[in-house]
């Protein structure tokens, strides 16, 4: 698993918010600090 890039200044969804499933899982990943995925 590779670190965290110190340039990805993208903020994390905080609150609710209206999201379809797929956009919710990539979410939850990046909450989750993950950067890189396979098999998806």
């Amino acid at each position: 698993m590779s670190t965290q890039d110190p340039t990805n200044t993208r903020p994390v969804v905080q609150g609710k918010q209206t999201m379809t499933p797929s956009e919710a899982f990539v979410e939850t990943m990046v909450a989750n600090g993950v950067t890189e995925m396979f098999g998806i």
